[in-house]
């Protein structure tokens, strides 16, 4: 369902924005961390918003396995210890 729709004298064109679940956000930061961020989303080619999201997702979902995963993959040497068939009474006592 468009948002709004806006026309005018100068377009010939109707505009039409559509809102797709996307929640809108203020936050403070500092200058300088305000240019570094606008400086890589720039050179990213991104819009603010999307590069800031991007960060988020990356951070809260990430949609990969570590790189340290792949570091370690393969990495064990020896025998595997086979699991016992009862817990243990005390902590280490396998």
């Amino acid at each position: 369902m468009p948002s709004r729709s806006r026309a005018t004298a100068f377009d010939a064109d109707t505009y039409t924005t559509y809102t797709l679940g996307m929640a809108q956000v203020t936050i403070y930061l500092p200058d300088k961390l305000e240019k570094a961020i606008k400086a890589e989303a720039r050179r990213s080619h991104q819009s603010l918003s999307a590069f800031i999201a991007s960060l988020a997702a990356g951070k809260l979902k990430p949609d990969r396995w570590p790189s340290e995963f792949a570091e370690l993959y393969g990495a064990w040497e020896g025998p595997f210890r086979q699991m016992a068939d009862e817990l243990p009474d005390e902590p280490g006592e396998f």
